[in-house]
């Protein structure tokens, strides 16, 4: 993976997603768990990322789709306040747990969540911070198999994540560049 693109990587170990991620009990369907990650050349707050990510061209539509189909508008200011803190519901989400460096929301009405966490990267000469994104589906009940439907949309979601991630990254880099005068 490159250090400027969106690729998989295993789930951080002791992570909020981490717990679903675990094997369940025997005769129980597992979680669907998956993880993406990234590097940025500046060290970025969780709050940062959670408003870049929400506010990202590529999220944008699908912050309209859900304004429509479920009737749950938001704003840039819901998205501000859910990152800072402030709120623990943004859209069709609500804050499930939140450490300094990791969120994890949970969408209700789709049986889903979703997973952010920022790590800094010591180096020699620049902070760097490795964004990472995570989702998790709860099978309907735990002996409910996931189905052909579920099977058939994971390719697009997979896609979909290095998009959502891709997008937060250069939201993230045009606003530290323009706090610091290089934009």
């Amino acid at each position: 993976m490159s250090a400027h693109s969106a690729g998989p990587c295993d789930i951080p170990a002791g992570s909020l997603l981490a717990a679903y991620a675990e094997s369940p009990e025997v005769g129980t369907v597992a979680n669907y768990c998956d993880c993406y990650s990234m590097r940025i050349e500046a060290s970025i707050s969780l709050p940062d990322y959670l408003y870049a990510f929400y506010t990202s061209p590529a999220f944008s539509i699908e912050r309209k789709l859900l304004a429509l189909a479920l009737q749950v508008p938001s704003s840039d200011e819901d998205a501000r306040a859910m990152a800072t803190d402030r709120s623990s519901r943004f859209s069709a989400w609500r804050v499930e747990n939140r450490l300094n460096n990791e969120i994890l929301l949970r969408f209700p009405k789709s049986n889903t969540g979703s997973w952010l966490m920022v790590r800094h990267c010591p180096g020699k000469d620049l902070e760097s911070t490795e964004l990472l994104f995570g989702s998790v589906v709860f099978p309907k009940t735990p002996d409910t198999r996931f189905g052909v439907v579920f099977h058939a949309l994971t390719g697009f979601h997979r896609f979909y994540s290095r998009i959502l991630l891709n997008s937060a990254r250069k939201r993230l880099l045009s606003s530290h560049n323009q706090v610091n005068g290089k934009g």
